[in-house]
């Protein structure tokens, strides 16, 4: 079970490479934007050929241990003002080059205004 993918993998070996969604469809090829946005947000997840064809980049980018690697401190803030966001029915804009003082002010002011 451990080899399948979530959105927040894909999410993090994004965020990981400083990736935007473009980019990283075109690194995939046949995989869209639309189709990365879903798996991010959590309304699909890469299965089957898919998952496979994602870890695969991912492995080929940053490692065998990619999964491990890219959950860094960070994200987990980064996931922690997206589940915030999402709570108080908001939406954050975030870029994979935000550094982790950026993330904890901002899930700092999502805290205040809950």
């Amino acid at each position: 079970m451990s080899d399948q993918l979530t959105g927040d993998d894909v999410l993090a070996g994004r965020y990981h490479l400083e990736k935007t969604q473009a980019e990283l469809s075109v690194d995939l090829d046949m995989v869209g934007i639309t189709t990365i946005n879903r798996w991010e947000n959590g309304h699909a997840a890469p299965s089957g050929a898919w998952s496979k064809i994602v870890s695969e980049y991912f492995v080929k980018k940053v490692g065998k241990d990619w999964k491990k690697t890219v959950r860094t401190p960070r994200f987990k803030v980064l996931l922690e003002v997206r589940a915030l966001a999402s709570e108080q029915g908001r939406r954050v804009k975030v870029s994979p080059t935000d550094d982790i003082k950026t993330l904890k002010e901002l899930r700092r002011s999502l805290k205040g205004d809950s």
